[in-house]
């Protein structure tokens, strides 16, 4: 939250994330973070371009794929 985003997206899991991957709407990787824990999880998106974007989150246990659109 909150989608659209203009310059944070905040991601709150109960799972212990290991790794989050932001692609954009051409599928370009823009973003890799690794080793997160869980709560919530700041991202700042000011340096990204307004378009839609896919978010992965990617625990021990699955993998969550949602979508989000940055606008200024």
């Amino acid at each position: 939250y909150p989608n659209p985003v203009k310059d944070n997206i905040i991601i709150s899991s109960e799972l212990a994330v290991a790794e989050i991957k932001v692609f954009d709407a051409m599928g370009k990787l823009v973003l890799d973070l690794r080793e997160l824990n869980t709560g919530e999880i700041k991202i700042n998106t000011s340096a990204f371009k307004n378009g839609i974007y896919s978010i992965q989150l990617v625990s021990d246990k699955k993998i969550i794929t949602a979508k989000f659109t940055r606008v200024d």
